[in-house]
């Protein structure tokens, strides 16, 4: 019960929320995506570690139109990034921490890093979704 009573800060005012109630004679849970990532542990990291590493394991293909057909494309810099996507990640290690955000929180974002040289995406780093707060530019982007 240690986990319900965190959450445990709002009234229930949904069918659920009252179903909740008055089986546990308390207010039904209303985490936030912080209070999931609090939670990765035990049981929560187990399964949501299993979903993450299947995903992260599902095959990438880049494909170009070429008249009325797709043709797959072996060798582009979009494929060579999200492989080695970073000097501490490789494709495996952003896809599942991607999976992770993405099953816990239900959000996940990537800092992408650009070439000195080319000025193209070289790097990418997955963020925690419960850090950053979305806002629009004052240029309108």
């Amino acid at each position: 019960m240690g986990l319900l009573n965190r959450f445990s800060s709002k009234a229930a005012t949904s069918t659920t929320g009252r179903i909740f109630q008055s089986l546990f004679h308390q207010a039904a849970p209303d985490p936030k995506g912080a209070d999931y990532l609090d939670a990765y542990s035990g049981w929560v990291y187990a399964a949501t570690n299993v979903i993450a590493q299947h995903a992260a394991k599902i095959p990438l293909r880049l494909e170009r139109k070429k008249g009325d057909s797709w043709v797959e494309v072996t060798s582009h810099l979009v494929l060579d990034t999200l492989n080695d996507a970073n000097p501490l990640d490789t494709r495996s290690g952003l896809g599942v921490a991607t999976f992770s955000y993405l099953s816990l929180v239900g959000e996940s974002f990537w800092f992408v890093v650009n070439g000195k040289a080319t000025k193209k995406p070289a790097e990418i780093y997955p963020l925690d979704p419960t850090r950053l707060k979305v806002a629009k530019s004052s240029i309108g982007h």
